[in-house]
This record gives structure tokens, C-alpha cells and sequence, in this order.
């Protein structure tokens, strides 16, 4: 079964942040509009699993 999976930053998701799954094997993240303060950790999170990416982004 492929992961259905959210993104998040800390503990929050915010409404600028889109993620997506065309195919449900590559998992898009896309912040819009974005700005300095959007540097930081964020989690890939497997509902389904509980598996949890972290990925760090640098502005």
C-alpha cells in the first residue's frame, strides 16, 4: 500500500505549506510564498506507519 504522508514543521502544519503525491512513490513539498523564516527542520510523515524524515531546509 503506498504511504499517504503530510508534512509538517515542530509540531504545526501551516496553510502555506503544500504537499502532494502524484504518483504516491515521489512526495512533493512546496512553500509559497517563502521567506527567510522558513529555514528549518521539517518531517515527512508516514500516516500509515508512523515513519517520520526529517529533511532540513536552508533559505
Amino acid at each position: 500500500k503506498s504511504p499517504r504522508v503530510i508534512w509538517q514543521r515542530g509540531r504545526s502544519i501551516t496553510h502555506r505549506y503544500t504537499a502532494y503525491s502524484p504518483d504516491q512513490i515521489q512526495h512533493f513539498f512546496k512553500i509559497k510564498p517563502i521567506t527567510n523564516n522558513d529555514s528549518g527542520i521539517y518531517s515527512c510523515v508516514d500516516q500509515a506507519s508512523g515513519f517520520i524524515k526529517p529533511v532540513e531546509l536552508i533559505v
